[in-house]
């Protein structure tokens, strides 16, 4: 009876302690990522083996980013967040790898790549935004490059640091998963790129472009 009290008490506060540290997990992994300073940026990452041995995780970061909500439905009054992130831009530190992913994304063809959210009305950003303030909440939309287009499902998570209303996204995902050739290196008997693709975004809420006034609204009417 004692051991099953002991675990009735424990549970909660193991299942607290596990969430806590998703939370702090994610905070640094954001933190690596992105500047405090830095308004609407994208990045990519994934995995490496180098020399059999030895494994790094490369990572490009684009904050040539614009972000906008547009009125998809006048009728319906629906409206959908689209990110547009200029494949040029996206530094990692190696141009020849930052070529490869130009090429790799059909730069010729598309010259950036867009995540379209799904359409939603002002009250739905409205519980999307205080949903997001208190606990990791979702986000589906299409990825858009090249002559492709992927339905995705990022996680979401809003924060206000100072006089700034964060939106931090991730989707982790798979090369193959999104039909994306994965980048090669010397034939892969050097250096292998693992079938590992994690996505990310930093967006400042009050600095998105949003003529109909929506976000600012929403901001509003919960003391943001």
């Amino acid at each position: 009876m004692r051991i099953l009290m002991s675990l009735i008490i424990t549970l909660p506060i193991t299942f607290q302690t596990f969430a806590l540290s998703k939370v702090m997990a994610a905070e640094t992994e954001f933190n690596e990522i992105f500047k405090q300073d830095e308004v609407h940026c994208t990045s990519w990452k994934t995995r490496k083996r180098i020399a059999l041995v030895k494994i790094v995780r490369p990572i490009g970061k684009n904050c040539e980013v614009s972000a906008q909500l547009e009125l998809v439905d006048e009728k319906l009054k629906t409206y959908s967040l689209i990110v547009h992130s200029p494949l040029d831009s996206f530094n990692s530190g190696e141009p020849d790898r930052d070529l490869e992913v130009k090429k790799i994304l059909g730069f010729e063809k598309r010259a950036q790549i867009t995540f379209s959210t799904e359409p939603k009305t002002e009250i739905e950003w409205q519980e999307l935004i205080d949903l997001g303030k208190t606990t990791d909440s979702k986000i589906k939309g299409k990825l858009l490059w090249s002559d492709q287009e992927k339905e995705v499902e990022f996680s979401l998570r809003i924060e206000k640091i100072e006089d700034s209303i964060l939106v931090f996204v991730k989707l982790e995902t798979q090369f193959s998963a999104l039909s994306i050739k994965q980048p090669s290196v010397v034939g892969g008997l050097v250096a292998k790129v693992f079938d590992e693709l994690s996505l990310y975004g930093k967006f400042n809420l009050k600095k998105i472009s949003d003529k109909d006034g929506v976000i600012l609204r929403v901001l509003k009417s919960q003391g943001l």
